[in-house]
């Protein structure tokens, strides 16, 4: 159901920046972390963002979306 579908999201856990990031920042996995909500990439796809460039500037505790790579 619908409700269902909100609650999944607030239970899920997203990639979020452990600290500020530059643009051209390849990222390691020191730079992640997995919190709440799942609105972003889940962490069992880390393999897609570990290794990657940043396409802008990050602050800290950002949900990290496929958008901000190169």
């Amino acid at each position: 159901s619908e409700d269902e579908e909100n609650k999944k999201s607030k239970f899920r856990r997203s990639i979020i920046t452990s600290k500020p990031l530059k643009r051209g920042d390849v990222l390691t996995e020191d730079d992640l972390v997995y919190k709440r909500p799942g609105t972003g990439i889940p962490p069992n796809e880390y393999g897609f963002v570990v290794g990657r460039k940043l396409n802008r500037d990050l602050d800290a505790d950002v949900v990290i979306d496929k958008a901000d790579f190169e």
